[in-house]
């Protein structure tokens, strides 16, 4: 030890100021690289930082913070890319928001957004940057209902809303150089929740061809059970834990049977005639099996789905795309693929 110590006084200052800083680099490397270690498997790096950072046991939320919550996210500033129209029309019970592609031709395929957050955010400045992105790199026109949400409008009102919504856009979008011939839905987390509910819907009332594709991103299409593997595993220090999801089903459903396909669409009866979807899962998310579930009953109806996981991921990648930019942006060439289909298709 001594001699070690003897070493270290004769190498000059700056050098050793180097040496204890790229020793700190090294133990610091370390420590990060052993936040993705976890008992069911490794988290991609970003995923193990903000787990890390984000990780809270909302438990003891009150209506009150749910609602503060969402103040707050108003406040947050994104950068909006141009694109060729941004408008805002008022339905009876909720706003729409279209959003046009700089560049594609006329009329423009239609891509019907349900945002996440819960059941409790509503439209805020990440859905309109991510709304954005998607139109400009889709090439679709992008509408994006903004629901009633929880928990001053319980269940049924966004599903009532989102419904209004795509009635509306096949009613009206034409004039807005959308194309209702040429119809997707796309949601994630909650928004794939109800993407789930309009599009059985649309099939139980006899408009079984009106919805070309679905997009389904973590989609919650089951709050009645929410028993799983994945529950168990993930349901505790992922992000999304089991406590706070019971607390947001108890404050979006108020009440309701939970067994109600239109909160839960995967105890729907009928999986028939419904499009074909694309479904995206992440790892480390207490959702997992329950889309996985939702993808085996399409497929045993005969509905051809294509399943996409993201390794080491956490449920909520997809939107932030300043965060997750790898993870965007292979999710988008996967969606952009999966729509191409009704970029040929025939109007009309």
């Amino acid at each position: 030890m001594k001699r070690v110590v003897s070493v270290i006084r004769v190498i000059p200052l700056t050098q050793r100021i180097f040496l204890i800083g790229f020793a700190w680099l090294m133990v610091l490397g370390v420590y990060i690289n052993n936040l993705r270690y976890t008992p069911h498997g490794r988290l991609t790096l970003r995923s193990a930082i903000i787990r890390q950072w984000l990780d809270d046991e909302p438990a003891s939320w009150t209506k009150r913070q749910l609602i503060d919550r969402r103040a707050r996210a108003h406040g947050d500033v994104y950068e909006l890319e141009p694109i060729a129209a941004r408008k805002t029309i008022q339905l009876p019970n909720c706003k729409v928001h279209l959003f046009k592609p700089t560049h594609s031709g006329r009329p423009l395929p239609v891509i019907i957004a349900y945002h996440g957050g819960g059941f409790f955010y509503d439209f805020v400045p990440m859905a309109e940057a991510y709304y954005r992105h998607l139109a400009n790199q889709t090439g679709f026109l992008v509408v994006a209902p903004d629901y009633r949400v929880a928990p001053e409008h319980p269940f049924p009102a966004a599903t009532n809303d989102s419904y209004e919504t795509f009635k509306w856009v096949l009613a009206n979008i034409a004039r807005e150089d959308g194309d209702p011939a040429r119809i997707a839905v796309w949601g994630d987390s909650a928004g794939g929740n109800l993407a789930a509910v309009v599009t059985q819907k649309a099939r139980d009332e006899g408009l079984t061809d009106a919805i070309d594709l679905q997009i389904l991103v973590y989609p919650a299409v089951d709050m009645y059970s929410e028993e799983s593997e994945s529950f168990r595993k993930f349901g505790v220090g992922y992000i999304l834990s089991q406590a706070s999801m019971e607390f947001i089903r108890n404050v979006y459903t108020a009440g309701a049977d939970c067994r109600n396909p239109e909160i839960s669409p995967l105890l729907h009866k009928n999986f028939g005639q419904l499009p074909p979807c694309l479904l995206v899962t992440a790892e480390f998310d207490p959702l997992h099996d329950q889309a996985i579930a939702y993808a085996k009953r399409l497929e045993k109806a005969g509905i051809e789905v294509h399943h996409r996981e993201f390794k080491g991921m956490l449920h909520g990648f997809v939107g932030p795309v300043d965060v997750f930019p790898h993870a965007n942006d292979r999710f988008m060439e996967m969606a952009v693929e999966f729509l191409s289909v009704l970029k040929t298709k025939k109007r009309g």
